[in-house]
């Protein structure tokens, strides 16, 4: 086998062979690293999501300790007994607040678009 003829028959086909697989194999590579920066560019927005998320929640929890200590001041000079007294008291008067509220709406609830309705007991509802 002559050198043209090997370079014809075995080399060229095998170059040609090696071009379209390194083609393929360029072409992955790329589409590979477009979809990376996606995820990427999504993994950054989801951590400074979360970083802002962070940044509330430290700045509650700094004013919820503010505020426990408020308390213990409190508890301290009132007592913890007192304390309890007051804090039963105040959960019940928003219990009757809220359920007066409800009592309220039921009564005097509102109708379709900017009507309101009131329910006399026994009667149809009647709409103004």
């Amino acid at each position: 086998m002559t050198a043209k003829s090997y370079r014809e028959k075995v080399a060229a086909p095998l170059v040609q062979k090696l071009k379209i697989v390194i083609r393929s194999i360029l072409s992955q590579f790329f589409e590979k690293t477009r979809e990376l920066i996606t995820e990427l560019d999504r993994a950054n927005s989801q951590i400074r999501s979360l970083y802002k998320r962070l940044e509330i929640s430290d700045a509650k929890g700094e004013r919820l300790q503010g505020i426990e200590k408020d308390y213990n001041r409190l508890r301290r000079f009132l007592g913890g007994y007192r304390t309890d007294e007051i804090i039963s008291e105040v959960k019940v008067q928003e219990i009757a607040d809220k359920a007066r509220s409800e009592r309220k709406s039921e009564v005097f609830g509102r109708g379709g678009e900017g009507t309101a309705t009131w329910k006399i007991a026994g009667k149809q509802d009647y709409e103004r």
